[in-house]
């Protein structure tokens, strides 16, 4: 894969995470009513500029090399973008870095991916976990029921969790009660509506800088 078809496809699992959750239509046990989705939107850039669709509240997931010495996956900052009530707490301004993943440091997982898809799945996956602290998800004590192709939710983590780093190649998903708290810190609309203002746009960065706060995957 090229490095174009690995941010694209990365960004595609991505918002298929948040915005491809099954309905209670095909899941009973979703709490996402039919016809609705969340209110975020997801873009892939190369600068930290703001989204051209005018949309006044952004903020940037950076995906590139730790420049430190830790092992971590990823950082993000706890509830910064929205609280789980649903609140925007204001801690972080517009356009503020809340997160990065460290490819340099899931690359030493590679080993355990033996497809393309495996090897997405550990980027995106940890992409998606950090966007989920930073709208105020938390690591879960265990496993949780998901509509997913692993019985550790997006959330899990190796320390919090107990997860095998062999469950990271997998297709993850979130774990039904944490996609509720997510539609309650985000919202949800219509299908087909466009995203009303002010809305959540993430953006993903090319190139590691430093985070406002952290939080170890």
């Amino acid at each position: 894969m090229t490095s174009n078809d690995i941010q694209v496809a990365v960004l595609d699992a991505v918002i298929a995470d948040y915005l491809a959750y099954p309905t209670m239509t095909l899941d009973p046990l979703s709490p996402l009513g039919a016809g609705m989705n969340l209110n975020v939107s997801f873009y892939l850039t190369s600068n930290h500029s703001a989204p051209l669709n005018g949309d006044l509240q952004y903020y940037f997931i950076n995906l590139g090399m730790d420049t430190g010495a830790n092992s971590a996956l990823g950082w993000a900052c706890d509830a910064c973008v929205r609280t789980a009530a649903g609140a925007n707490p204001g801690s972080v301004g517009i356009g503020s870095i809340v997160g990065s993943v460290f490819l340099d440091n899931i690359g030493s997982l590679a080993s355990l991916a033996t497809t393309n898809a495996h090897r997405i799945n550990l980027i995106a996956g940890t992409t998606s976990h950090e966007f989920g602290h930073t709208v105020s998800l938390e690591h879960p004590p265990g496993t949780l029921s998901n509509p997913g192709f692993s019985t550790y939710s997006i959330m899990a983590s190796g320390a919090a969790s107990g997860m095998p780093n062999g469950e990271r190649i997998h297709d993850r998903a979130f774990a039904y009660t944490e996609y509720a708290q997510l539609m309650t810190a985000l919202g949800t609309v219509p299908d087909g509506v466009s995203t009303p203002e002010p809305s959540t746009i993430v953006l993903f960065g090319a190139g590691f800088v430093f985070l406002l706060a952290r939080r170890k995957v």
